[in-house]
């Protein structure tokens, strides 16, 4: 397949070059790197060795020796001799004692001296030096030059100035020993700097024939993997484009679609209000059924889409789960008892438990699982168990909704969450669906932090379990919370007193007439009068000239759209400018009700258009007395 696109595209992108060719030049330069480092490590050892080896020249054992033995005469001189000045001939003795000291300390701790330690000559003297200057520090301290002790102190000294003598000689022999493994140390040092020297230039040499081959090899790769490029960016092109195309065809069939629904439904609501025989009440509950069915297919299609585009946002709210999870049994309930079935709701949910979590999609869940239930389960019951944990504020639950129905196989368990996949897909089956329900509702479950497994056995039911962690909302936060907002997404206004209204001038601004028809039908049939707009330009122009109490707005409309339309009314002067408007729209994409908000709009309303959906929307107004 050949790629559309200009010749100038057909340019290598060094992001397409072959990696072996750079891995292997990048191996040859950290080998050379390598070799230059050590090279420097073993030059800089060389070098540190040099400055041991002077180091030891101007602080050498034989010198501490020697010294060692001129301070002994020292020491024995100045102790022998008589003078006149006793005083300074007992500061000069103090003198002397202190730098021996000092000498005998350099014989034991000097590093130095280290080497010479395990010679017999040090081993002979050191014990005897100690036991010396332990018998004569105190005389010292004392200042007592005239015992009669200090004789045989010095006598002992001199005995040991042969010793000394010795480990001077032997202190010469390990310094010429150590000073020759230097040299042979310094050699091998210098073989190994050769020989790495030879490392890098063999190094460079390989790296240079690389270098060639890969030149070779890449003129004849470069065209197959710009070619292979531009063919990958034109994929992604057309798959970028494929995916908006997506969007915008649900956008517009969930428009087309709802436009007409809420013409049926309006229409069948209507009928029903009037006097029909019981042949005719059945064939209307029908229709009505028919198309509420087709319609929960649409929002099932619909909302798998928005959960892979990402537009599903979770929405916590505080909510009290005891009389949650008993509201959400109480409408299921009347369902199971149609067919039978006992239902029961049991576990650890008594007690008082109010948390942050997403309401409306906590129940879209319970209901798709608990609909199932119901709907594959012919005799016996169902059984709804909660079990809840508490660690660090959050609350962990388990809901076990288990039943007593058909049961699933391993095979029909292993796509389970699949899509448009039911858990009897045979020819004869009997239950009806869209086929997405579960995957909507574990989909809901991860994005609210949870998840949704299933375990069963063909004839023997089913368990569904969802595990969700909700934070506890604290005594202070509910005392000072707003109260909840409705399941339905709604912005009831708040300017208006809740008591029995009259009626009400109504603006439904709608383009289509079947709609129009609709709405303004029901509105009648509540009391209310209704005045009409085509579009968003024709309900400016009748808000800026007369009072309205409510405006229902279509969002897409010719000339003017819904949202130009609020937001201009919204900038209108005086009082005219704060009337409630409704968005009353087949669109449900792509963020249709945040925009609504945006432009000033009080609430959001889809179609097909429900009666107590728009009930819930109407202000009150105070009937005059």
């Amino acid at each position: 397949m050949k790629a559309a696109g200009p010749k100038g595209d057909q340019r290598l992108d060094p992001g397409l070059a072959p990696s072996r060719f750079f891995w292997g030049l990048a191996v040859v330069a950290v080998l050379v790197i390598t070799a230059l480092l050590v090279a420097t490590s073993v030059q800089w050892r060389q070098a540190q060795t040099l400055e041991k080896a002077a180091a030891l020249q101007e602080d050498s054992m034989t010198a501490m020796v020697t010294n060692l033995e001129r301070e002994i005469w020292r020491f024995d001189a100045v102790m022998s001799r008589v003078d006149v000045n006793a005083d300074a001939q007992n500061a000069e003795r103090l003198l002397r004692f202190d730098i021996l000291l000092s000498r005998v300390n350099l014989l034991l701790n000097s590093p130095s001296l280290s080497r010479v330690h395990r010679r017999e000559e040090y081993k002979s003297l050191t014990p005897r030096l100690l036991e010396w200057v332990a018998k004569s520090t105190p005389l010292v301290d004392a200042q007592n030059w005239a015992t009669p002790i200090w004789p045989n102190l010095l006598q002992e000294l001199r005995q040991m100035a042969p010793d000394v003598q010795a480990l001077n000689a032997a202190s010469d022999l390990v310094l010429v020993a150590w000073q020759q493994n230097q040299v042979i140390t310094v050699r091998e040092q210098s073989e190994w700097i050769a020989w790495l020297t030879v490392a890098q230039v063999v190094g460079l040499l390989l790296g240079a024939v690389g270098l060639y081959a890969h030149e070779r090899k890449q003129v004849q790769a470069q065209s197959a993997q710009a070619l292979f490029h531009v063919q990958l960016r034109h994929a992604k092109d057309q798959a970028e484009q494929a995916n908006q195309g997506k969007s915008r065809f649900l956008s517009n069939m969930s428009h087309e679609l709802r436009t007409p629904f809420n013409g049926i439904l309006g229409m069948l609501g209507l009928l029903e209000k009037t006097e029909l025989c019981t042949q005719q009440a059945d064939l209307v509950q029908t229709a009505k059924g028919s198309a509420a069915r087709l319609l929960t297919v649409l929002n099932d299609v619909l909302e798998v889409s928005a959960l892979e585009a990402g537009q599903i946002q979770v929405r916590p709210e505080s909510l009290d789960m005891a009389s949650f999870l008993r509201e959400v049994c109480s409408f299921v309930v009347l369902q199971a008892e149609q067919k039978g079935l006992q239902m029961k709701l049991s576990g650890d949910f008594q007690t008082l438990s109010v948390v942050l979590v997403d309401a409306a999609r906590l129940r879209q869940i319970l209901n798709n699982v608990l609909g199932n239930a119901v709907n594959y389960t012919e005799r016996g019951g169902i059984d709804i168990r909660v079990k809840r944990g508490q660690q660090n504020g959050i609350v962990q639950w388990e809901i076990e909704i288990a039943d007593t129905g058909i049961g699933m196989s391993e095979a029909t368990q292993k796509d389970l969450f699949g899509r448009f996949h039911w858990g009897d897909d045979s020819l004869t089956r009997k239950r009806t669906g869209s086929g997405l329900g579960l995957e909507i509702s574990r989909s809901l479950a991860r994005l609210m932090g949870g998840d949704l497994t299933a375990r069963s056995m063909l004839g023997h039911g089913s368990v569904f379990t969802l595990y969700l962690s909700t934070p506890v909302v604290s005594e202070e936060m509910i005392e000072s919370a707003a109260p909840a907002a409705p399941m339905v997404a709604l912005t009831v206004p708040q300017a208006f007193d809740a008591v029995p209204s009259a009626a009400l001038n109504v603006l439904v601004a709608e383009d289509h007439l079947v709609n129009r028809k609709v709405v303004g039908l029901l509105l009648q049939s509540m009391g209310h009068q209704v005045s009409f707009a085509e579009d968003g330009q024709q309900a400016l122009a009748l808000a800026e000239r007369a009072d309205f109490d409510l405006v229902l707005m279509d969002i897409h409309m010719p000339v003017m759209d819904g949202l130009t339309s609020a937001r201009q009314i919204r900038a209108l002067p005086g009082p005219r400018a704060r009337v409630p408007i409704v968005a009353l729209t087949a669109d449900v994409m792509n963020g249709a009700a945040d925009q609504a908000m945006a432009a000033g709009m009080n609430a959001f309303l889809s179609k097909p258009l429900q009666k107590a959906q728009l009930q819930a929307v109407l202000p009150r107004k105070r009937i005059l007395a």
